[in-house]
C-alpha cells in the first residue's frame, strides 16, 4: 500500500505543468514538437544556468579525474554544444566558435556570460522556426537529417550534462538550487 500511494505520489508530481519565465503555466504535454522543443530546452538550460551560478567560483577548475572536464569547462562545452545545434540547424551563431572555448574562457562571470548568450541564441533560432523549417534537410555530424532532429540531439545534449553538473554540484557541497524549493 505504502508504496502504490508512493507512485500515485510520484506521478501526480511528474503531470504537475511547468511554468515559462513569466509565470504561466505550460501545457502538460506540449501540442508542438516545438512547443516541446523550446519548453525541454528552457528546463534544462535553465537548472544548467542555476547550478552554474551556484557553484562557487573558485570550484571552476574543479574536475573528479585528470583528463576529465572541469566545472567551467562542462558549462562552456554547454553553450558550444547549443551554437553547434544552431549552426548545424541553419542559424549562425553570432561569434566564431571553437573547441578551444573549453580552454580560454575560464572566469565564472565569462562562462555564465557566454551560456547564457548561447541559450539565447538557440532559444531564438528555434522560436523563429515553423514547422515546415523543422523538416528542413541538413547534414550533423555527417550524416542527412533535418532541423528537427539536430534540436532534439541539442536539447538532448542540454540534459546529459545537466545531470553532469549536477553530480558535480554535489560531489562539491552545492545542493541544486531548484531542489530547497520542496
Amino acid at each position: 500500500m505504502t508504496i502504490r500511494i508512493f507512485l500515485l505520489g510520484a506521478l501526480a508530481a511528474s503531470l504537475m505543468p511547468a511554468h515559462t519565465a513569466d509565470g504561466q503555466a505550460e501545457p502538460i504535454v506540449p501540442k508542438t514538437i516545438k512547443a516541446g522543443l523550446l519548453a525541454r530546452l528552457d528546463e534544462s538550460s535553465s537548472k544548467v544556468l542555476q547550478l552554474g551560478e551556484a557553484i562557487p567560483a573558485d570550484r571552476y577548475s574543479w574536475r573528479p579525474a585528470a583528463g576529465v572536464r572541469s566545472i567551467g569547462e562542462v558549462l562552456v562545452h554547454v553553450g558550444l554544444g547549443m551554437y553547434y545545434t544552431t549552426s548545424d540547424a541553419g542559424a549562425k551563431p553570432p561569434m566564431e566558435i571553437s573547441d578551444e572555448a573549453e580552454k580560454t574562457i575560464t572566469s565564472k562571470a565569462e562562462v555564465l556570460a557566454f551560456l547564457r548568450a548561447s541559450i539565447d541564441h538557440m532559444r531564438n533560432a528555434l522560436g523563429r522556426l515553423t514547422p515546415a523549417d523543422l523538416e528542413h534537410p541538413t547534414t550533423m555530424f555527417g550524416q542527412s537529417t533535418d532541423y528537427e532532429n539536430v534540436y532534439l540531439f541539442g536539447v538532448a545534449h542540454v540534459h546529459e550534462h545537466l545531470g553532469q553538473l549536477i553530480a558535480y554540484a554535489r560531489m562539491n557541497g552545492v545542493a541544486p538550487p531548484w531542489s530547497h524549493a520542496h
